[in-house]
């Protein structure tokens, strides 16, 4: 009789100790996916700096050819308007 009143203690003492290692295991689990999701973010935000500094260089390239090309033309109209060309 005695283990018969002792098994329903037992029974509960282990599922209380099952239910905290669950605990824990989620807690494991949800740190890891906070710490993965952290380092993409991470590399994410690692690279938008290089493809900034990759389209400002295209632009800068592509820049000083533009206004040549207009202070070229403004040149032509203002020599084509003295009666130049």
């Amino acid at each position: 009789m005695d283990r018969a009143k002792n098994t329903p203690r037992d029974s509960n003492q282990v599922r209380k100790e099952q239910l905290e290692a669950m605990r824990v295991e989620a807690a494991r689990f949800k740190l890891s996916a906070i710490y993965n999701e952290s380092k993409k973010i991470l590399r994410l935000l690692e690279r938008i700096p290089e493809q900034r500094e990759t389209e400002s260089h295209h632009l800068s390239c592509e820049l000083p050819s533009a206004t040549i090309s207009q202070h070229t033309m403004t040149a032509k109209f203002k020599m084509k308007g003295k009666g130049h060309l």
